[in-house]
C-alpha cells in the first residue's frame, strides 16, 4: 500500500471516531504554536502499566495531514489538550512508508 492510501485511510478514521484536541509548542523562539487536530486518544489497559506508565499516561494517534501547513512533527515536550486536560509527550514515533511519515504515535502522560 502506498503512504497516501494509508494516511487518507488513517484521516477518514480520524474523521469519524476521532475526537478534537488542541496540539501544542511551547518554543522560545516562536512562540506558542497550538493546531487544532484529531485524535485517537486511548488510555493503557492495567496489564501494561510497567515501566512508568500510569493511569495518567495515554496512547494518541495523529495524522500528518493536520501537520502539513505547520511543518511541525510532534516531539517529547509537546503537548495535546483535550476536554480541558492538558497531557505532555513523553514519545513520539513516527510511522514510515519509505521516507513518507502515515501516522503519529505519541506517548501523553499527565
Amino acid at each position: 500500500m502506498s503512504a497516501q492510501h494509508e494516511i487518507a485511510k488513517l484521516d477518514r478514521a480520524l474523521a469519524t471516531r476521532g475526537q478534537p484536541v488542541v496540539f501544542r509548542r511551547d518554543d522560545f523562539d516562536t512562540g506558542r504554536q497550538d493546531i487544532p487536530v484529531r485524535a485517537f486518544l486511548k488510555g493503557f489497559d492495567p496489564t501494561e502499566l510497567v515501566g512508568g506508565v500510569d493511569l495518567n499516561t495515554s496512547h494518541a494517534t495523529l495524522s500528518p495531514s493536520d501537520f502539513a501547513s505547520s511543518g511541525l512533527v510532534p516531539q517529547k515536550g509537546d503537548s495535546i489538550i483535550a476536554g480541558g486536560r492538558t497531557q505532555y509527550v513523553d514519545n513520539a514515533e513516527i510511522r514510515r512508508i519509505g521516507d513518507q511519515a502515515v501516522r503519529f504515535e505519541l506517548t501523553v502522560t499527565g
